[in-house]
């Protein structure tokens, strides 16, 4: 198993990156996530994968030269979706990366606003897992840009938000890296009132056949 890390200071020069991710284009957002993303990292700029990507592999195999993974990352970002900075149209919904080993996040605003981090959730009840039909049908509707209703909108959410405790906050730092494990649910408190600069990541499989997984290994 792959666990919780917090790495500051993950890029040598991040107002590097930071530049570089603003000459990049984003295509409108045609799924259900929350602002716009850059196309994927490994097609635009295969050394700046690379270089990304064995970074964090060091964090869980730091001597290993045979590790196989796969993964898919990119920049990402999130304009206000509300002028009130904590209005639940500004607030990232509850989920967990389907289909992910882990991922995983490494802010990019060099003066971040609080609260504008990532939380780790745990369910009151079992049976709140999982978001009602009504609830995705909405928040699919909003990211996608088509008209929600504040009434809509407020049903959808707080019919799951609810539902959940937080049991981790991770603030946004400049230049911070945070991985958590795929089956770890997450979401952010408030995208702020700025935009929000964060280059995502997920690992479909990352393993060494000739040692345990970090978690494993205890």
């Amino acid at each position: 198993m792959i666990p919780t890390v917090i790495y500051d200071g993950f890029f040598e020069d991040p107002d590097k990156i930071v530049e570089y991710a603003n000459t990049l284009d984003y295509p409108e957002n045609n799924s259900n996530y929350p602002g716009i993303r850059s196309n994927l990292l490994h097609q635009i700029n295969p050394g700046l994968y690379s270089y990304v990507s064995d970074r964090i592999i060091k964090i869980f195999y730091p001597d290993s030269e045979t590790c196989r993974f796969e993964s898919l990352m990119g920049f990402q970002k999130i304009n206000p979706l509300h002028i009130e900075k904590y209005n639940n149209k500004n607030r990232g919904w509850i989920h967990r990366d389907i289909n992910s080993q882990f991922g995983g996040i490494i802010y990019l605003n060099k003066n971040p606003e609080p609260d504008t981090g990532t939380s780790i959730y745990e369910p009151k009840k079992l049976e709140n897992h999982f978001y009602n039909g009504y609830s995705n049908e909405i928040k699919t509707k909003f990211y996608l840009g088509e008209e929600v209703s504040d009434d809509e909108y407020e049903i959808g959410f707080t019919s799951t938000e609810d539902n959940w405790k937080e049991t981790v906050k991770v603030e946004n730092v400049y230049n911070r890296l945070f991985a958590f494990n795929g089956r770890s649910w997450h979401g952010v408190k408030t995208f702020g009132s700025d935009e929000r600069l964060t280059l995502v990541f997920f690992f479909k499989y990352l393993f060494d056949n000739d040692r345990d997984a970090p978690l494993d290994r205890l």
